[in-house]
Order: C-alpha cells, then structure tokens, then sequence
C-alpha cells in the first residue's frame, strides 16, 4: 500500500509489481466495453472504473472507446501528510506525481466544488491532456519547466527525464493568462519557478 513515507524509488517498485494485473484487468475492461457499445461513426463512449488492488491501493481506469480506437488512461491515488495526490502511470515506465496542491487549485479554479476523491480524480482524468506537454524552460541537462494545456486552462510542472519522473505543482486557468504569447510563456515559467526547490520530493 502506498504511504506518504515512501521514496520514489519504494513507489515505482510497488506500482511495478501491480502493474502486470492491472494491464491484464484492463484489457478485460476494454474488450467487455467494445462489446457492450461497439460504437459506430464519430460515436466516442467513456466510462471509468474504480479498482482497489491486493496491495490495497486505489486506482482509476479512464477508458475511451471509438470505432476504430480505445484510449486509456489510469492513476493511483492517496493521501499523504498534506492531502490527497495521485501518480499517473505511463507505458515506458514513467511515473507523474500530483501534487494535493494541483488537485486543489484545480478544484478552486475550475468552480467545480468537488467533495469525494473519486469525483476530483474522475474530473482530472477527462480534462488532462495526457502526453501533448511542452518545455518552457530548462533548469539543468535533462530537466525542464513543462506546461499542458488543455481546454480547462493550463497544468504547471517539472519533468526530470533522468529519473522519469514528472511533478505536477499547480493549475492555473485560460482566463488567468493575459496577453501575447511570449508574455504567456514568462507567466508559466515564473509560475513554475516556486516549485522548483522541491521539484522531486514526494510531497506537496
């Protein structure tokens, strides 16, 4: 089970060893869904799943589905000494730590007046734009200040490539953003700037 006293290294190991059953889970998701509402045309069907490990963590299962594609996306969530945070999980091993504080900002920001975790990680899995993130700004060999947008507004974090591993610190809104786009850019990064001092701790 994850706890707010595990390093990174101790996450990724426990999340390594769930991660065949839950390849293995999913693809049972994906195929009764394909089943059950084999889309037609521009038809594009979500749904999400809860699963609760036998290392007794939480996860969440996004499943799109299309005529011709399915598209997933899943996260891990818990609590740690300040609030609750997640880790989404990518395919090459990649892990991105959110932090309680981005899910707060998100929460605030967006007016969503969100109560229960399950319905701010539902929420946060339909509006993050997955992989489409840009550097804005270089902070040593290998890691940078990034930014996805998405069209809720802007999610702020800092990607070590070394240790693959991404924190994201903050969200921030379009309507927060003035301006042209180069003064945009400054914005982010000044915005990011704060977060850097703690950039790879598992906390915030």
């Amino acid at each position: 089970m994850l706890v707010p006293s595990m390093t990174l290294q101790e996450i990724r190991r426990e999340i390594n060893l769930e991660k065949p059953i839950i390849f293995r889970k999913v693809q049972f998701l994906i195929h009764d869904f394909m089943r059950a509402k084999r889309p037609h045309g521009k038809d594009v069907f979500v749904r999400h799943y809860d699963y609760v490990s036998k290392y007794k963590n939480k996860w969440i299962f996004r499943i799109g589905i299309s005529r011709h594609q399915a598209e997933l996306s899943y996260l891990v969530y818990y609590y740690n000494d300040i609030g609750l945070v997640g880790i989404l999980v990518f395919d090459d091993d990649e892990l991105m730590y959110l932090t309680s504080h981005l899910f707060k900002r998100f929460n605030e920001r967006l007016r969503l007046n969100l109560n229960t975790p399950r319905e701010i990680m539902v929420k946060f899995l339909d509006e993050f734009p997955g992989f489409n993130g840009k550097r804005i700004e270089t902070i040593e060999p290998g890691v940078y200040k990034m930014f996805y947008g998405s069209t809720a507004g802007y999610f702020l974090g800092i990607n070590n490539m070394n240790l693959k591993f991404i924190k994201m610190n903050t969200f921030i809104t379009h309507d927060m953003l003035k301006g042209e786009q180069h003064e945009t850019a400054d914005y982010l990064r000044k915005e990011i700037a704060k977060y850097v001092p703690n950039a790879f701790k598992m906390n915030g």
